[in-house]
């Protein structure tokens, strides 16, 4: 799959300096400049056998627009709600005052609602886009040229693969002129139309056993996913973080800074669809955590539940760990029995993988006791231990609980 074109790249040229009058900004301009993403669209939507419905506020039915001036784009396309206004949001998608009101029309929880509602109201979409934002004059400083996206799903008539989703985007603009950022806005639909159908698409694959492993790069905000063939075993990375990243939160971005400014080198992600202690991820949570990673470093997409596994798809790298992790997987309890435990850890240095080993705040439960641990105070097999390199407290320590933030994001 080809990496989308950057919109803003064209825009920003003439950004400040260009009159919203000159033939340049003209719609129908705009719509010929974003006919090869329109294609692409138009080309995920006929694979997959997909309908798409938008609810459209800022962009006020330019994203439509562009998308239906592909040909044969009627069979995919159902239509737009153009709901620019808080009255119609209410009339048309079904948005209740309160949201509307606090936390506001420009909000996470306001497009959720605007792309649910949407896909409520169109029975044969399978796939719903909704975006506001304020693009000013006259926003508020901290809300200006900002807009949020929504998508909303349900299941496919002709694919029982994936059950109901939704997710949310939120990004910054870069132009400053409304009529580009009204341009930009319905360009990041789109894109995030496509970035939807790609990951779907290889969270199926992946899932059904025919990839391996892809690898999804963002460079600012714009999405550009490369997938990697089960032949390929030249893209490994140096420095790889695995983890569930439910959430994704500031530990894990300073444990990335500290690797670049220790090694030099860009850690990269992985999110693994199965895990040992937990069920496997389904399309939605799996699309939600990958949309956590926009304008950061890239994530891989495995099915790798295991160190074992991982090694397999990622020799020769260093895996970026807690101490909680290296306890698993030194656990016995993992494993079939003594045997497969001592292979596993075989294949992991004949893969010539390694561990960089942060240090972590444990609960205790029953093979460890409470307290912070690092490398240095974990009970391991030599021949693990051996392939471990630890960060010192005094050089790194960073005590969040993904649990913690996941109990307090339950009670909002």
């Amino acid at each position: 799959m080809g990496g989308r074109r950057s919109l803003a790249t064209n825009l920003s040229t003439n950004d400040e300096a260009t009159p919203l009058g000159l033939e340049t900004d003209r719609p129908d301009d705009f719509v010929t400049r974003l006919q090869p993403l329109c294609q692409r669209a138009a080309d995920s939507l006929r694979q997959l056998g997909w309908r798409v419905v938008f609810a459209e506020s800022c962009t006020a039915g330019l994203v439509s627009a562009a998308l239906g001036s592909i040909p044969g784009i009627s069979e995919h396309l159902c239509g737009s709600a153009v709901t620019y206004r808080n009255q119609t949001k209410q009339d048309w998608l079904g948005v209740s005052q309160e949201p509307l009101v606090n936390p506001g029309p420009v909000s996470q929880q306001v497009v959720q609602l605007m792309a649910q509602g949407v896909l409520n109201s169109t029975a044969e979409a399978n796939v719903a886009l909704a975006v506001t934002g304020h693009l000013g004059p006259d926003a508020p400083s901290q809300l200006d040229g900002l807009i949020h996206l929504g998508v909303a799903g349900k299941d496919q008539p002709a694919d029982d693969a994936a059950s109901d989703f939704t997710a949310t985007r939120l990004c910054r603009l870069e132009s400053s002129q409304r009529l580009l950022r009204q341009q930009e806005s319905a360009h990041e639909v789109l894109a995030t139309l496509i970035d939807v159908m790609d990951i779907f698409d290889h969270w199926k694959r992946i899932r059904e056993g025919e990839l391996e492993k892809s690898r999804f790069s963002w460079a600012h905000h714009f999405l550009r996913e490369q997938p990697v063939s089960q032949d390929d075993a030249t893209a490994t990375p140096e420095f790889l973080f695995p983890g569930s990243f439910d959430p994704r939160h500031e530990g894990h971005l300073e444990i990335a800074q500290y690797v670049k400014s220790t090694f030099g080198a860009d850690v990269e992600y992985e999110l693994s669809l199965e895990n040992v202690d937990k069920p496997a991820l389904e399309f939605s949570e799996t699309l939600d955590r990958l949309f956590q990673f926009l304008g950061g470093n890239p994530i891989w997409l495995t099915q790798s539940a295991t160190f074992e596994e991982k090694s397999r798809l990622f020799p020769e790298a260093t895996f970026v760990v807690g101490a909680d992790t290296m306890v698993r997987v030194a656990d016995p309890k993992y494993y079939l029995d003594e045997q497969s435990h001592r292979q596993a850890i075989a294949t992991i240095v004949a893969a010539g993988c390694r561990f960089l080993v942060f240090g972590r705040q444990l609960d205790g439960d029953g093979s460890t006791t409470a307290g912070f641990y690092q490398l240095e105070d974990l009970v391991l097999p030599l021949e693990l231990k051996e392939i471990c390199r630890q960060v010192p407290a005094a050089a790194f320590r960073a005590d969040i609980s993904s649990t913690d933030l996941r109990a307090k994001r339950d009670e909002k």
